[in-house]
């Protein structure tokens, strides 16, 4: 990784899937989604939420357990255009699973887990499938700022207090051409104030399919796996 693992308060991974646009789910269709989440991971979606709007229409939670402090995060997210499951593996430096930000373990289970979704809700069908790495990375002292992101900006950064970029890249990985949407930005309330760096980075397959099987969702999400610390690298570039 570009920045030493002490550095990392935060990671967050999304599973995701785009689907064909809905409006809303039937009061049928959400306790169909409940009873299979709770059969397949009753740790993983442990809170399934009343409330929902034309964006949500479906959200399921975990509660975990950091120190002697409980935080209630997302875990799954039926939206009116995408299917995400959610796993939170660090939060302020207590690593929730493992050791490591390889999280392509997890590959196959998150793929089991939206086909026996897409077996319960008919019609349903996953075009496009993306891995997105959420980082916060901090504290930073203000004179690091000099050597956070020279690959990106010129400019050292020294009097900027608030910063906010956001690109796409377009790279091509065995021969099909992936998305690599990155943003990245801090927020000083005083110059000579620490800081922490939020990045963002949603890699998927630009090409739209009818209906992606199992093992070609698995083969994007390693493919995101395997190019993520490389795109990393070649936008941060902090050295301690």
């Amino acid at each position: 990784m570009p920045f030493p693992p002490d550095k990392t308060k935060q990671f967050a991974v999304q599973f995701a899937c785009r689907i064909p646009a809905r409006k809303e789910l039937s009061a049928a269709e959400r306790k169909a989604l409940e009873n299979i989440l709770r059969d397949l991971d009753p740790e993983m979606f442990q809170i399934f939420h009343e409330e929902h709007n034309v964006a949500n229409l479906f959200q399921a939670s975990r509660q975990h357990h950091v120190g002697p402090a409980t935080i209630t995060a997302p875990s799954f997210i039926f939206a009116n255009d995408s299917v995400t499951l959610l796993s939170l593996i660090e939060w302020s430096g207590s690593l929730l699973r493992n050791r490591t930000v390889d999280t392509s373990p997890l590959n196959k289970k998150m793929a089991h887990i939206l086909f026996e979704i897409q077996n319960t809700l008919k019609g349903l069908r996953y075009h496009r499938a993306g891995k997105i790495f959420e980082f916060v990375i901090g504290p930073f002292n203000p004179e690091d700022k000099r050597n956070l992101l020279p690959k990106l900006m010129m400019d050292t950064l020294a009097d900027i207090g608030e910063l906010n970029i956001t690109f796409a890249k377009y790279v091509k990985l065995d021969e099909e051409m992936y998305n690599f949407q990155t943003v990245i930005l801090y927020n000083q309330l005083e110059l000579g104030h620490p800081f922490d760096l939020v990045v963002r980075v949603d890699i998927n397959n630009r090409q739209l399919a009818e209906s992606m099987d199992p093992g070609e969702i698995e083969k994007v999400w390693g493919r995101a796996d395997k190019a993520i610390a490389e795109h990393l690298d070649s936008i941060i570039g902090y050295t301690s």
